[in-house]
């Protein structure tokens, strides 16, 4: 029996989580960590914003349907890797200690350094999480007049939502039919 731990709950853990689940035996355990319980469907987003779907649409409860895959889950914060004694610390959550493993995969995804943005968080909308897209969203049904910037990152990976975003402001119809 192999001990199968995965760190993360986006597409990377939870892909890995499903795929193991289908190709190995009951008798190996497999693990899924994730400091959010909720999965969120991140391209889905820029929809939910512009008012195209649901909150429920685009996410779901990764205890109820890993439970449903035969994988373990736990809610918690990884706080340390240490692979030489095969084990990962966990702080806060489902499980506070240590917690071993005979396989790894190391699916945390990324962070952005959006701190590092002076006035960010105070003045831009954005689409980086269910609650700012609802925002964002808020925002422009209202928005009727005026300019809106568009920007991303120099290098950044993942445009699409960025060319997305600008195409739906674009087509919006307007909140307020023109004077003739």
């Amino acid at each position: 029996m192999a001990a199968i731990l995965i760190l993360g709950g986006g597409f990377g853990g939870v892909v890995a989580a499903e795929l193991l689940a289908k190709e190995l035996g009951r008798e190996h355990q497999i693990t899924l960590v994730s400091r959010d319980r909720q999965f969120l469907f991140y391209p889905a987003l820029v929809r939910l914003a512009f008012g195209k779907c649901e909150a429920s649409d685009i996410s779901y409860d990764l205890r109820k349907a890993m439970l449903d895959r035969r994988v373990r889950y736990l809610q918690a914060e990884v706080a340390r890797v240490d692979p030489y004694e095969r084990k990962v610390t966990l702080a806060g959550g489902d499980l506070v200690g240590h917690l071993g493993y005979d396989y790894l995969i190391f699916a945390l995804g990324r962070r952005l350094a959006t701190e590092n943005i002076p006035g960010f968080f105070e003045y831009a909308h954005h689409l980086l999480n269910l609650e700012a897209a609802l925002k964002f969203g808020k925002a422009i049904r209202t928005f009727n007049k005026g300019r809106a910037l568009i920007g991303f990152c120099q290098e950044a990976r993942l445009i699409t939502p960025v060319y997305e975003t600008a195409l739906h402001l674009y087509m919006k119809p307007p909140l307020h039919s023109p004077e003739c």
